[in-house]
C-alpha cells in the first residue's frame, strides 16, 4: 500500500505491520488530478488538483498524521494488477484509516448560514457517486470540508441529513468500525438484506459501466477480478459472485420495470430503487441453497399453483408517491415462487415471483419439477398462512436475464378472464393529484369512484375491447394535467394481450411486435409518439 507524506509530498510503500496511522481521502474527481506519475516526476505542483492534496495534507498535519492516501496518486493505474488489487482491498483501506475526509468541492455556502450549507450538502455531487457509498459507510470516523476545507461536520453530527439524502438507515453508522469479513456475518452491514444493500447505490453514478459492480466489492464482501470492457455483466458478475457466500432471496426482489423488461438478476444497482424497505425474512428455513449452473440459476422454493385458489395480498401502498397516479391491471392468477423475503412493515407478507415456463405452450406443463422458467409482471406479495396451506415445494431453473422476458401471453390466451383496471389517485380523496382522468376509449365502460379516490372498470362490460375498426383488444384512458394555462397530457393504452402496461404507441406497429417495439425505442418515446409530454409506465 502506497502513502503520501503530508510533509514532502513523496509516496512512500508499506506493507503489512508496517503500515503507519494514515488518515483518508474521499472526493470525486476534477480536471488535472494529481497521478502517481505526477509525483514521481515532480510535476504534482503545476496541476489543479495538486491544491486539494495540499489542503489533505495540511488537515492531515494539523490532526496529528504523517500520512495520508489519496486514490489519485497513490495507485499506479497503469498496472492492471495494481488497480485489480487496490480496488479489491479499498474498503478495507476507508475501514483501517484514523479518519476519513470527505472533501466536497461543490459546497460554497459558509458556515455562518448552516442551513444553506446543509442544503448544499445534501445536493453536493459526492453523493450521487458510485465510490462514494463505501466510502461513506466504512472508516470509523468521517468528516465533511466544503471547498475551502472549512469543516461542515462529522458523520454523526450530519447523520439526519446524510440518512435523508442516502436512504441509509442511521444504526447502521453507529459504534465501531465495519468489519471487513469474506464472510460478513459478523459485521452490522450483515444485518441488512442484499437488496436494501443494493438500493443504496441505486441512484449513483460511475463512469465506467463496470464499476457500478466493483464499486460494491467491498460492502457485499467478495472478491472479483477487473474485466474493463465486459459492461453489465460485470454486475451480473457481482451477483452471481454473491450468491456463492449469501442466501438471502432478496436479491431476486429487483424492480423489473425500471426499464421494463427483465430477467431474475438485475444489470444495474438502478433496478433496486424501491428496495429500501425488503428484509430478509427466514419463513422456509430448510430449503436447499441455490445457485448459478449452465441452465440457470437452480433454486429451491415453495410455488403456489393458481388451482388451489390462493390469495395474494397485493394492498400495500408503501411505494405510493402523493401525487401520482397508479394504473393496476389484474391479470389471470400467477403461478407464484415464494421468497424467503418481505416488506420490513408486513413480514407475515411473503414476497413472491409470478412464473412462465420457458417455451411454454398450449398444455404446457408448469408442474414438471427442473424446468427453467422466465419471470414476468411485478413481484407480488402473499401471506405467509397461505404458503403453509397451500404451496408445494419444487425446483427449478432460472433463467438470468434473457433478450424478452415473460409477457405472460401464453398465460393470457389460456384464460377467459377479462382484465380489471384500478386507477389509484392521490389519498385523501379531497387533495387532488396533477393529472385528472378525462376520457376513456372505448365510450360506454362504467367507472366506479371508490371512497379512497381509487377509479376502477372491469372491461368484461363490452364483451370486446375495441380500437377503431379492427380487435385489438386494447382501451385508452387518457389523463390531461390540471390548472395549467397550457395543459399537457398523456395516453395510457391496456393490452388485454399482455399482462403489461404502457403508453401511446404508434399505430402501424404491428400488435405482435408492441412489447418488442416499447423495449426497442423506450430512449425515444417522446419522439416516436409524436406526444409532447409522453410517460412510459409498466405494471
Amino acid at each position: 500500500m502506497r502513502l503520501l507524506d503530508v510533509h514532502s509530498y513523496k509516496v512512500k510503500e508499506f506493507t503489512g505491520r508496517d503500515r503507519p496511522p494514515y488518515a483518508i481521502l474521499s472526493h470525486t474527481w476534477d480536471k488535472e488530478e494529481v497521478t502517481l506519475r505526477d509525483i514521481e516526476n515532480d510535476r504534482a505542483d503545476k496541476l489543479l488538483g495538486f491544491r486539494k492534496i495540499v489542503g489533505c495534507c495540511k488537515q492531515a498535519n494539523e490532526d496529528g498524521f504523517d500520512y495520508v492516501w489519496i486514490d489519485t496518486c497513490c495507485i499506479d493505474k497503469a498496472s492492471s494488477a495494481e488497480l485489480s488489487e487496490a480496488i479489491n482491498s479499498m474498503f478495507a483501506w476507508y475501514g483501517d484509516a484514523e479518519i476519513c475526509y470527505a472533501y466536497l468541492s461543490d459546497v460554497h455556502a459558509s458556515s455562518s448560514d448552516f442551513n444553506k450549507q446543509l442544503r448544499e450538502l445534501a445536493h453536493s455531487n459526492w453523493f450521487n457517486r458510485g465510490w462514494t457509498l463505501q466510502e461513506l459507510i466504512a472508516p470509523t470516523v468521517v468528516v465533511f470540508f466544503a471547498h475551502n476545507w472549512s469543516v461542515i461536520g462529522s458523520r454523526s453530527s450530519l447523520i439526519v441529513t446524510i440518512t435523508q439524502t442516502t436512504g441509509i438507515h442511521r444504526d447502521l453508522f453507529g459504534g465501531a468500525s465495519l468489519e471487513v469479513s469474506q464472510t460478513p456475518d459478523h459485521n452490522r452491514l450483515s444485518q441488512y438484506s442484499v437488496a436494501q444493500k443494493m438500493s443504496w447505490a441505486s441512484k449513483r453514478k460511475t463512469t465506467r459501466v463496470e464499476d457500478e459492480a466493483y464499486c460494491l466489492l467491498g460492502i457485499f464482501g467478495v472478491n472479483l477480478p477487473l474485466l474493463y470492457g465486459e459492461g453489465k455483466r460485470a454486475f451480473v458478475r457481482l451477483q452471481e459472485e454473491i450468491m456463492k457466500r449469501s442466501s438471502d432471496h432478496s436479491i431476486f426482489t429487483w424492480n423489473h420495470g425500471y426499464e421494463g423488461i427483465s430477467g431474475f438478476l438485475a444489470d444495474s444497482p438502478k433496478g433496486c430503487r424501491g428496495c429500501r424497505d425488503i428484509v430478509e425474512v427466514i419463513h422456509c428455513p430448510d430449503l436447499p441453497p441455490h445457485g448459478v449452473t449452465n441452465k440457470g440459476i437452480q433454486i429451491t422454493l415453495p410455488v403456489l399453483d393458481p388451482a388451489t385458489e390462493f390469495t395474494l395480498d397485493d394492498d400495500d401502498d408503501d411505494d405510493f408517491q402523493p401525487g401520482a397516479i397508479r394504473i393496476v391491471v389484474s391479470t389471470p392468477k400467477p403461478h407464484l415462487a415464494v421468497l424467503n423475503c418481505a416488506k420490513s412493515h408486513s413480514r407475515d407478507s411473503l414476497l413472491g415471483l409470478a412464473l412462465e415456463l420457458h417455451g411454454e405452450r398450449q398444455g404446457g406443463d408448469i408442474d414438471s419439477q427442473n424446468q427453467p422458467f422466465l419471470r414476468y409482471g411485478p413481484l407480488r406479495s402473499v401471506r405467509a398462512r397461505e404458503v403453509d396451506a397451500k404451496a408445494e415445494t419444487k425446483t427449478m431453473f432460472l433463467l438470468p436475464n434473457p433478450e424478452m422476458v415473460g409477457l405472460g401471453v401464453e398465460l393470457w390466451k389460456k384464460s377467459t378472464e377479462w382484465p380489471l383496471i384500478l386507477v389509484r389517485q392521490r389519498q385523501p380523496p379531497d387533495q387532488h393529484c396533477r393529472f385528472k382522468f378525462t376520457d376513456t376509449w372505448p365510450g360506454g365502460l362504467e367507472w366506479i369512484t371508490h371512497e379512497s379516490g381509487m377509479l376502477s372498470s372491469r372491461t368484461g362490460r363490452t364483451g370486446k375491447l375495441v380500437r377503431g375498426a379492427d380487435a385489438s383488444r386494447s382501451i385508452f384512458l387518457l389523463f390531461e394535467e390540471e390548472n395549467q394555462t397550457s395543459p399537457s397530457a398523456f395516453c395510457l393504452i391496456i393490452e388485454s394481450d399482455y399482462s403489461r402496461l404502457f403508453t401511446n404507441l404508434q399505430d402501424h406497429v404491428p400488435e405482435s411486435e408492441r412489447m418488442l417495439w416499447v423495449y426497442r425505442n423506450r430512449d425515444s418515446l417522446h419522439d416516436q409518439t409524436g406526444l409532447k409530454n409522453v410517460r412510459l409506465e409498466y405494471w
